[in-house]
């Protein structure tokens, strides 16, 4: 689980609670002690990202605006990240992402990994995302 960290600045350390160095190496800050200010479960930050390029791609359909390699890959990466974390059904219904692959396809691949996603949010992560906001708030009503 990801979890944000107060020190010098905010920052996100891993799973087993490693706090990147590099920064503070290069800036030859001392340690500091972590403290734990919230944690989000993998579905929850996924939830965040998958709305983000939902929006983004949606956009782009709208103003017949093909989407850039990158944007490809980001919508292949959360797919495939959801695919591996879950099995059955639901996720071999998930087409994967192709260089060819339309822009609507892309957008029906990332809404439905969305969609999907959010059968694994917890009520209290829905309430939660509820009082954050959200580009659309259809998924949560």
């Amino acid at each position: 689980m990801t979890r944000l960290i107060f020190g010098q600045s905010v920052r996100l350390i891993d799973s087993e609670a490693r706090i990147l160095t590099t920064e503070r190496a290069r800036f030859n800050l001392r340690p500091v002690s972590e403290k734990t200010v919230t944690t989000r479960s993998i579905e929850f930050i996924a939830y965040f990202q998958l709305e983000a390029i939902c929006h983004h791609l949606r956009n782009l359909v709208l103003s017949h605006i093909e989407p850039g390699p990158e944007t490809r890959k980001v919508v292949k990466s959360l797919r495939d990240e959801f695919v591996n974390r879950t099995s059955g059904k639901p996720s071999e219904r998930i087409p994967d992402v192709t260089a060819d692959m339309s822009p609507a396809d892309l957008l029906t691949v990332a809404e439905v990994v969305l969609a999907t996603n959010v059968a694994f949010l917890t009520p209290k992560e829905l309430e939660e995302r509820k009082r954050i906001g959200v580009y659309s708030t259809a998924m949560l009503t």
